[in-house]
């Protein structure tokens, strides 16, 4: 295989600290990783370096363990303490989120000439949301365009994807393909934080990125 599972060893979750010491060194590893696993994510980048094609590369971010459909769980499980758990169990926000993806995914590929990366379709045991956080953020820098799921505002992962991509000057499109303003963005997100906070919901690193996003 191009790569060996021995990065799974990275199986501690990255602090918020960690995360960001990226955002405040340009998306630049922090000098306190250990070299092993930057070395293990750069061999990971190097598939992406395979890739010959004159099509365009485009990343596509989307929910995968929030977004609206987990928060619509949380609001749900809230109200009713004795819910059916086959039907509302944060499982299904997940398969909701990858199902939409993958629908949306397909569609581009068919109205669009261009390679779309789907990361739902990357499941590795043992990793936290933080662990994809950092493996995207460099892939998003190989990429022409990042599109942007509706509703992505409602999500921390998407949130921060778009913090990449702005830093890299990527050009950011909904998926309705129409080019994304940055002061809207910003609205939606403070909105988005005001809600979380009369929900009593933690929102830290949502705010610091949102406190980074008003400098761009």
């Amino acid at each position: 295989t191009l790569v060996k599972p021995v990065y799974l060893i990275y199986i501690k979750r990255l602090s918020k600290k960690f995360i960001m010491s990226i955002i405040q060194s340009d998306i630049n590893f922090p000098l306190n990783c250990r070299q092993e696993i930057i070395k293990q994510i750069q061999d990971m980048e190097e598939i992406y370096n395979t890739i010959s094609s004159e099509k365009d590369l485009w990343y596509f971010s989307t929910p995968i363990t929030t977004g609206p459909k987990y928060y619509e769980w949380l609001e749900y499980r809230e109200k009713d303490k004795h819910h059916n758990e086959q039907n509302t169990t944060y499982q299904n926000v997940i398969d909701y989120n990858k199902k939409y993806a993958d629908i949306t995914v397909n569609s581009l590929i068919y109205n669009h000439d261009a390679i779309v990366i789907n990361p739902a379709k990357l499941d590795i045991k043992g990793w936290f949301t933080e662990d994809y956080l950092l493996f995207w953020s460099k892939i998003i820098g190989k990429c022409n365009k990042v599109i942007f799921a509706r509703n992505w505002t409602k999500s921390k992962g998407c949130i921060y994807e778009y913090y990449i991509a702005k830093k890299l000057n990527k050009q950011c499109l909904t998926e309705d393909m129409f080019y994304i303003d940055h002061n809207d963005s910003l609205f939606l997100i403070k909105n988005f934080l005001l809600l979380l906070k009369r929900k009593n919901l933690r929102n830290n690193f949502i705010q610091d990125l949102y406190n980074e996003l008003i400098k761009l």
